[in-house]
């Protein structure tokens, strides 16, 4: 099981830099850790549909408080309060808008995928974890060793994690169906 303190000694070590015991030292390594930790961790996260975090719900409008929308749209949804990111609706193929914490859309209820913002360190795949690290190792970087070389390395070194990690996230799903558009059907 993956610690939050073990993925920033991962970072820390990517910088050469000593590891730290606890994200709560009285260490200016530690206080930096702290600063980026809980930022980054969405950042990551709400850059990408990781299986890991993704979470199904059914939404209505009929939830108090019942807002509804002064134009635009018919109905008004609370967004579920762990909802960093809204995936996709089910069987709703009408425009949406993400506004002040709540879903606008014109049906009453909906089902939907979003990526979840309380996801645990235990619960990150592998490929996410070294991801997150290589992503803190960049932000961190240069508070840390005031290097600008190592900051472009770093930068690379994250990139390519990044596309392995998107790469082994997407493997382990069987693809989308391709729902051919009635627009293309009928141009060929």
């Amino acid at each position: 099981m993956t610690t939050q303190v073990e993925i920033c000694n991962m970072a820390l070590v990517l910088l050469g830099a000593e590891n730290i015991t606890s994200i709560n030292d009285n260490t200016r390594i530690a206080k930096v850790c702290k600063t980026f930790y809980s930022t980054t961790l969405l950042h990551i996260l709400r850059s990408h549909n990781w299986n890991f975090a993704i979470k199904r719900a059914s939404l209505t409008s009929t939830t108090p408080p019942v807002i509804v929308p002064v134009y635009e749209y018919l109905h008004s949804i609370a967004k579920p309060s762990d909802c960093l990111r809204i995936v996709e609706f089910y069987d709703y193929t009408q425009s949406f808008k993400e506004e002040n914490g709540r879903i606008l859309l014109n049906q009453q209820t909906v089902k939907c995928k979003y990526v979840r913002n309380d996801v645990a360190e235990a619960d990150f795949d592998p490929s996410f974890i070294v991801c997150l690290a290589s992503k803190l190792a960049d932000v961190m970087c240069y508070q840390i060793t005031q290097s600008a070389t190592l900051v472009q390395s770093v930068q690379v070194r994250h990139k390519m994690d990044l596309a392995e990690a998107r790469r082994n996230n997407a493997i382990s799903n069987t693809p989308d169906s391709f729902q051919q558009s009635t627009w293309l059907a009928t141009r060929l």
